[in-house]
Order: structure tokens, then C-alpha cells, then sequence
């Protein structure tokens, strides 16, 4: 990758009622982008799942990319949106966005830099790819130093190694050596700009993320 790298996220929506099936795109997309010359490989990627409503509610999802001048997006767009009944759309995140103005931005959908596919689709992956590039939501599925984590991490590494800016716990404070239990399975989320591992915990020494690998069905599974 040559030049300064801008930030560019990628929006998807393929009408995807489960959260499953949405990131079999998530990493097809991820894989797709990641082997393209412009993006540097898949350690700058971020991957997001956004619950949207248009034009019903159904999960659609994002893909930061850091990409020199020149990164040819009308091409990569075009080219995921491909064969299958799907939008992608593509923004240009480098300006940023003010705090006070994210929830504006978020609301409005940014504008698009290039986009194609299903029309019917296209807002919403506008308002997954505006989500992500505000920082406003999303859940990140792939994110910068995930892979390299231990089963328990140190709040201190967890922040210094990984794309994470915040471990929120609803039970208050907690140590101040606390470990997280990661079990190779951590899903920030972004909120004000920021992306955040929600924990709970009963000892302030050991965190225990909300979102689990196998959560336990409710009622035994009988809805």
C-alpha cells in the first residue's frame, strides 16, 4: 500500500433475518477486501453486524478499510455486490465526525462515495456503513489484534493490544489488574465513537464479557 492510508467503510445488506448467516458475508467480504492490493491485508480490517430497519428489520454489515489514494472502490463495490440479490455501498470516514454530530450523521446516512446492487437494500447498508463510520454502532465481529489474545487478557493488554477503547462493566468498578475472560470470543460493540466490551462481574478481578460463544437458551429452548 503506498501513499497515506484514508479510511473507507464498506456497507452490505443481503436481507439476512439471522445474525448468522449475516456474518457468513461479514467474512466473505472480509476475505474479498482483504486480498485486494490497495487495502494492505486483513490486519487493518474491522468487521461490524448491524441490526437495520429498512426495508424491514434484518441484519446487514460493515468493513472498515484503510486504503491508500487511488483505492478503487466503484470496482470493489461493484465487484461484491455480485452475483447474489445484494447491496454495498462505500464511505469515505476519513473526515471524521464530531461527537456532538454523530447522532445527526447516523440518522441522515452519510452520503455514499460509490454504491450498487438491490435498491431496495442499498439504505440499509447505507445505515450500517454510516453506523460504523460514526462509531455511533455496530457489533464488531473482527477487529485489530483479536487473533493474538490469550483465553484471559489483562484489561491493560486488552486496550493497549486491540482495536477495544473501553471495558465497561454493569456492575461498577473492578480491579484495577482485572482480567477479561476472552475464551477466544469478544464482541464490542461501538457507542459514542468508541468501541466497547460490555462486562459484568461478580469478583472485580474477573471479567465476564455479555456476549458468550454459547449462551445458554432461555427457558430451557423452548422459544
Amino acid at each position: 500500500m503506498t501513499g497515506a492510508p484514508r479510511r473507507h467503510v464498506l456497507g452490505a445488506s443481503a436481507l439476512h433475518a439471522k445474525r448468522a448467516d449475516a456474518e457468513h458475508l461479514l467474512h466473505e467480504l472480509l476475505r474479498r477486501v482483504a486480498e485486494h492490493p490497495a487495502t494492505g491485508g486483513a490486519a487493518r480490517l474491522t468487521g461490524c453486524t448491524h441490526l437495520v430497519g429498512e426495508p424491514w428489520r434484518h441484519e446487514a454489515v460493515s468493513v472498515l478499510v484503510e486504503a491508500a489514494d487511488g483505492f478503487p472502490g466503484a470496482e470493489l463495490v461493484e465487484s461484491l455486490a455480485e452475483p447474489a440479490e445484494i447491496a454495498v455501498v462505500l464511505l469515505d470516514a476519513s473526515a471524521g465526525t464530531a461527537a456532538a454530530d454523530v447522532t445527526a450523521a447516523a440518522g441522515a446516512g452519510l452520503p455514499p462515495l460509490w454504491r450498487h446492487g438491490a435498491p431496495r437494500l442499498l439504505p440499509a447498508a447505507t445505515e450500517a456503513a454510516t453506523a460504523h463510520a460514526t462509531g455511533s454502532g455496530g457489533r464488531a465481529v473482527v477487529f485489530p489484534g483479536q487473533d493474538a489474545l490469550p483465553d484471559e487478557v489483562t484489561v491493560t493488554r486488552l486496550l493497549a493490544e486491540t482495536g477495544i477503547d473501553v471495558v465497561r462493566s454493569t456492575h461498577g468498578r473492578y480491579a484495577q489488574d482485572a482480567v477479561v475472560v476472552a475464551g477466544g470470543f469478544l464482541r464490542p460493540q461501538y457507542s459514542g465513537g468508541k468501541l466497547v466490551l460490555q462486562v459484568g462481574h461478580a469478583d472485580p478481578t474477573r471479567l465476564m464479557p455479555w456476549e458468550v460463544r454459547n449462551p445458554t437458551p432461555c427457558c430451557g429452548g423452548d422459544h
